[in-house]
């Protein structure tokens, strides 16, 4: 038993009210500081915590039991915050009949034994994009949030006067055309909840949000466990059509993934054997390790650019696909690119990405072509490519 194997049955424990077998408490107690480390990495080291608690392999008052309930208090802290902007933000939205619909893990929490074990690290909520600038005016007027109001690819941040970041979408698109013809239509999906002005997302519709989100993380560098935590307990707890869902993923080339998912949640939450592709899955997201330590997203981008060389000319002019997003006035005027390639140069100059840079392009220096053949061969298996 690895010790992913061991986070995989605490953490199936937990999520489920299973008992825990003597065999992975003694492996628990024997590889607690690896265990710390990895759910640590992933945010679940408060909800390991409440495992190896219940079954003896951590002792309160250890050097061990001190660390994760650290972890576990700044959980309840942090989930504590999170509901109260949650709540007020709705309530602003809701008196000025700006209809909603809430994201994620603002979402799926409830599905968790406790909420505050479903950990964000902000609060994501959309809007529709002809309603975008009344709600960021109605959460800074109504509640003193601030915003630079510069939009990325499908969002604004605002930040509460506590420290809150709210990520106020306007759409969930991921920038990725053949996924993104689908979730352009968000709305087709979203039916109202109760009298205000929330919206759910249908349950198939929901779960390919997260399978879509989770394709691009894991693309450009791995989407972390709980994407697969929210998809098992929505599944077991909330029930989908997998008919109709199955129909939406092909229509986005993303049933290959969905199916190497569904395999790693089994595996790692329903007691059937790993095979190879879910051992890969879980070294790519668990671990980091499919391609030893050069970064993940460094290695895809050599690959389709076709090399270090053009990797880099890539870096110094940028598609338009990419500037648009880093400068939105060139989706309506597109022919001021090349004056917006010396605005990014300068901005580069004189501002505070050089250290960032050069450290991009060190780490690109290390990649290996067997490094790069290696990943993408991986995605193309899963049909990621």
């Amino acid at each position: 038993m690895n010790t992913v194997d061991i986070l995989t049955s605490l953490l199936r424990a937990v999520l489920s009210g299973e008992q825990i077998s003597p065999d992975v408490a003694t492996a628990a107690r024997e590889s607690s500081a690896e265990l710390f480390k990895i759910a640590d990495s992933h945010d679940i080291a408060h909800v390991i915590a409440s495992a190896m608690v219940s079954c003896g392999a951590m002792q309160k008052g250890s050097d061990e039991y001190r660390l994760f309930s650290d972890r576990e208090e700044l959980a309840f802290f942090r989930y504590k915050r999170l509901a109260a902007a949650t709540d007020e933000i709705c309530g602003v939205l809701d008196e000025q009949k700006i209809q909603y619909v809430l994201l994620k893990g603002a979402v799926v929490r409830e599905l968790y034994p406790e909420p505050w074990m479903r950990m964000s690290g902000d609060i994501d909520l959309l809007v529709a994009e002809e309603n975008l600038a009344s709600a960021i005016s109605a959460i800074v007027d109504g509640l003193g949030y601030k915003t630079d109001g510069k939009r990325d690819f499908h969002d604004v941040s605002l930040f509460s006067p506590s420290g809150v970041h709210l990520e106020l979408h306007f759409s969930i698109k991921e920038n990725i055309e053949k996924i993104d013809r689908a979730l352009e239509r968000v709305w087709d999906y979203a039916t109202p909840v109760g009298d205000g002005s929330r919206y759910e997302l249908t349950g198939e519709f929901f779960v390919l949000h997260l399978i879509a989100h989770a394709a691009y993380h894991f693309i450009n560098g791995g989407c972390g466990i709980k994407p697969f935590t929210d998809i098992w307990l929505w599944k077991i707890k909330r029930g989908f059509d997998e008919g109709v869902l199955r129909e939406l993923l092909a229509e986005v080339g993303l049933v290959t993934f969905y199916d190497g998912c569904t395999a790693l949640i089994d595996a790692w939450f329903c007691g059937t054997e790993h095979t190879d592709l879910t051992r890969k899955m879980e070294a790519h997201v668990v671990l980091n390790s499919l391609c030893g330590d050069a970064p993940k997203a460094q290695v895809v981008t050599h690959g389709r650019e076709g090399g270090r060389g053009k990797y880099i000319l890539r870096r110094i002019f940028p598609p338009y696909s990419s500037m648009k997003i880093r400068y939105p006035v060139l989706n309506k005027h597109p022919y001021l690119l090349p004056v917006f390639e010396v605005v990014r140069w300068f901005e580069f100059a004189f501002g505070g990405d050089k250290k960032r840079v050069k450290k991009e392009l060190d780490e690109s220096a290390k990649i290996t072509d067997g490094q790069t053949r290696e990943l993408l061969g991986f995605l193309e298996s899963l049909e990621l490519n």
